[in-house]
């Protein structure tokens, strides 16, 4: 549809390797554009009206994520293959934290809920693992348990799970081996349908109370290139 083309287009301006990693909407703003838009319905849909909690430390963290990442610009095709692990069509196992924080204090503080909204139904899936971080060194906790979660990737599928916990979206599972389908011969020549057939995910973290360092909303001088809010 073309509302999805253009939310594909504006998660790949939001993909830019020369823009932040991530963005904040905080709790009860207004959104300036589409993808703003989804962040805070996001954070509405699982935070309950009454829910006790400080709206100036309060918010949804948002990002995008985009495999194979579009070559030259796209933040995972300039990161991949370095040293932070990033692959290509994949996503390393990891927990989702403040990491600012991490950085300069070594400490692990999560998000009460890490979310994946699958805006196409390629790629990998998510997989989330029963499986916790020493809040101080990053070291698991203990031996995973025996719970997880395997999530595949359908448009406009929506995953919650605790924030504190280990997940991935392993590029060896991907089913039949394609990591990136073909464009169908028919839409070959229609601009843009190769977003179509890249595995773009929407992620928002929802944080109470905490806020995390350096996280700032999407830079004001690129808004005109996104869709507007009420998309």
């Amino acid at each position: 549809s073309a509302v999805r083309d253009a939310l594909l287009f504006d998660c790949e301006i939001a993909d830019c390797c020369l823009l932040p990693r991530t963005f904040w909407v905080p709790a009860g703003g207004k959104p300036r554009c589409a993808l703003e838009s989804m962040a805070a319905d996001v954070f509405a849909r699982h935070v309950p009206a009454g829910c006790a909690y400080d709206p100036a430390r309060s918010g949804a963290e948002w990002w995008v994520q985009v495999r194979p990442s579009p070559e030259g610009i796209g933040r995972y095709a300039v990161l991949a293959g370095g040293k932070g692990g990033h692959e290509k069509y994949g996503i390393t196992f990891h927990w989702d934290k403040d990491e600012e924080l991490r950085n300069m204090a070594g400490m692990f503080v999560h998000p009460h809920l890490s979310t994946v909204t699958y805006l196409t139904p390629v790629g990998a899936p998510t997989v989330v693992l029963e499986c916790r971080c020493n809040v101080h060194d990053g070291e698991p906790a203990a031996e995973p348990g025996d719970g997880g979660v395997v999530c595949w990737p359908s448009t406009g599928k929506h995953l919650a799970f605790d924030g504190r916990l280990l997940h991935a979206a392993p590029a060896d599972l991907v089913e039949g081996g394609a990591a990136a389908p073909d464009i169908p011969e028919a839409e070959r020549s229609v601009r843009g349908a190769e977003r179509r057939y890249r595995r773009v995910t929407f992620l928002v973290n929802i944080w109470l109370n905490h806020r995390p360092l350096g996280v700032d909303p999407f830079p004001a001088t690129m808004l005109d290139k996104l869709s507007g809010p009420e998309t």
